[in-house]
This record gives C-alpha cells, sequence and structure tokens, in this order.
C-alpha cells in the first residue's frame, strides 16, 4: 500500500509577495504584517480575521485591495479552506486584473493561485495560472521569481509523472537563478529539494537522497542551523534515507529536523506536526508501530484542534514535495 508524505518547504512566495505588498502604507502595512507573522505561527484563524478586516478598510486603491485578498486566499489555503481560498484568489485576481496590475505582485498571486490549485489537483488550471506568472515575470526580467516559478512547474510536471518536462523545468530555474545573482541563491535549497522529489519519483534514490543533502547544506549555510527551512530540508532528507532503507540516518534527520522546528515555531504549530506524522511512518517502519500510534494520534488530534481542514484526494500544501513508497 502506497504511503505519502507531503512537507511543506518553505514560505518563499509569499515572502516575496509580502515584501512587495509591504510598501504599501499605513493600516494595511501593519495589518499584512501582522497577518504574515500569524501564519508563520500557524495560527491561521487569527491571521484569517486579520485579513477579512484588511479587504474592508477604507480608501484603498484597487490593486491594494486585491493584494489583501490574496494573502487571505492564501491563509484560507493554509488552512485548508479550500472554497474561501478559491473565493479570495478570484477577488483579488479580478481587483488586480481590473486595475492593469501586471507588476512582479501580480504574477506572485498567480504563483500562489496555482499552488492552491495543485492542491485541488486542478492541474491544468495550474499549468494555466503559471504560464501566465512567467510571461509576466520575464517581460520584467525578474530573474528571482521567475527561478521560484519554473521550480513549481517543475513541480506540477512530476504530479503528472511527466519527467522529462519537470526537468526541463528545473534547468531553467537553475539557470534564472543563477541570472539572478545574491537573490537567486535564496532560491537553490527550493531547486535541489525538488530534484531530490524528481530523483525518487524516477526510482533514483540515491540522487534523491544526495539532492536533499545539498539542500539541506544550503539552508543551513544561508539560513543557518535554527530556521523553519532548514528543519523541513532535514525531514525531507529523511524521508528520502528512509526510502533508501537507510533507517539510522532517516531516524537522526528526523529527529532533528523536529527538534529544529520545535524551536523555531513550536511543537502546535502545523508544520511541526505534520511533521510528527512523516515521523510516525518512520517509526513504524523500524517496527515500532505502538510508539508509531501515539505520535500519529496525537498529531492527528492537534491538526483537528487547530482548526485543519482537508478534502478527500487534496494536498495538505501548495508547493508541496510528495514521496510515494511501498
Amino acid at each position: 500500500m502506497k504511503r505519502v508524505l507531503i512537507l511543506f518547504v518553505s514560505l518563499s512566495s509569499i515572502c516575496s509577495f509580502f515584501s512587495a505588498s509591504a510598501q504599501t502604507a499605513g493600516q494595511q502595512q501593519q495589518s499584512h504584517s501582522q497577518a504574515f507573522e500569524l501564519i508563520q505561527q500557524g495560527q491561521l484563524d487569527q491571521a484569517i480575521a486579520v485579513l477579512e478586516s484588511a479587504v474592508n478598510v477604507p480608501n484603498l486603491t484597487t490593486a491594494q485591495r486585491g493584494r489583501a485578498y490574496v494573502l487571505l486566499g492564501y491563509a484560507y489555503k493554509e488552512k485548508g479552506e479550500f472554497q474561501s481560498a478559491q473565493r479570495s484568489f478570484d477577488r483579488a485576481l479580478r481587483l488586480m486584473d481590473a486595475a492593469g496590475d501586471r507588476s512582479g505582485d501580480y504574477a506572485t498571486a498567480l504563483d500562489l493561485y496555482a499552488g492552491l490549485l495543485i492542491s485541488t489537483t486542478d492541474l491544468d488550471k495550474a499549468s494555466r495560472a503559471l504560464h501566465e506568472a512567467a510571461d509576466v515575470d520575464r517581460q520584467l526580467s525578474n530573474h528571482a521569481d521567475l527561478a521560484r516559478i519554473y521550480s513549481h512547474t517543475a513541480e506540477l510536471e512530476i504530479e503528472r509523472k511527466k519527467y522529462k518536462k519537470a526537468k526541463d523545468a528545473l534547468l531553467a530555474a537553475r539557470t534564472q537563478a543563477e541570472l539572478a545573482h545574491k537573490a537567486g541563491i535564496a532560491i537553490l535549497p527550493e531547486i535541489d529539494d525538488t530534484s531530490g522529489w524528481l530523483a525518487i519519483s524516477m526510482g533514483k534514490v540515491h540522487e534523491g537522497v544526495a539532492a536533499y543533502s545539498t539542500a539541506v547544506a544550503e539552508c543551513e549555510q544561508q539560513f543557518g542551523e535554527t530556521n523553519t527551512t532548514t528543519g523541513w530540508s532535514y525531514l525531507l532528507l529523511g524521508k528520502a534515507q528512509e526510502l533508501d532503507n537507510d533507517l539510522t540516518a532517516a531516524m537522526r534527520s528526523m529527529d532533528k529536523g523536529l527538534e529544529i522546528l520545535k524551536q523555531t515555531v513550536g511543537t502546535g504549530n502545523i508544520r511541526y506536526l505534520e511533521g510528527e506524522l512523516a515521523y510516525s511512518y518512520l517509526l513504524e517502519h523500524t517496527g515500532s508501530h505502538g510508539d508509531a500510534l501515539r505520535v500519529r494520534a496525537a498529531a492527528n488530534q492537534s491538526l483537528k484542534t487547530l482548526g485543519v481542514q482537508q478534502c478527500t484526494g487534496c494536498t495538505v500544501s501548495v508547493w508541496s514535495l510528495r514521496h510515494e513508497g511501498q
């Protein structure tokens, strides 16, 4: 029976959007900042409440209101409320389109929207959104964001099992990251994580482990060891090592990843709890069935308490990395 692991890798797209939209002044900037912090902490109900107020602030331009709806859609998506997320993204893109907004913000909004569509398995529509986002960033010569979009396109093609197209998209992502110079370096861990996923999807588990090991090293160099993205990279490496039947190394990597997440976002955070679920499958693989059931039950209960909702057949996260094993 196949087991599926879905892990959040980073908030790179939303970070990019937040940095751009924070140029707006006053109340909107303050609410965006507060909501962003809450999303990072996994406090999604609070973030949604802040953003529901933000979209109704008077005297916003059409484009500014559209950006607020993008953040609201992202928060709803992270919670698993996909219908609400769809409504918010639809409103956001209509407003930004009406304002004639073809900025990097608009491209990032499309990128994030594509993530929702992947979460709900509407892959053809997601592909069109990514294609439009790439067109906008290409016209702006925005190499860093293009690298991210191509990496996301590779993930989409892996979902479709079109591995040649995924490989080509990753090559394009690396090219754009190089052209972005310093800004592109921050995207390399995501590209290497996706390369690891592609390798494992093609049955090249050793190559996958090597790619994830590279991503971990890049994260530690760029972000430091005590960083959420570094923690996730360790979890992804651990899963790859598990698939490679190196259970000792897998336990070591996952233990380290969970400890980092515990220090950075806390044990009540959605990402930590998803990591605990991944860890429970490793425990089961090592024969610790009782511990696996205990960890899984506790994590599922905590997720339920947080109000996380999921739909049948939906992935947990937008730009997720999924490993399938027997």
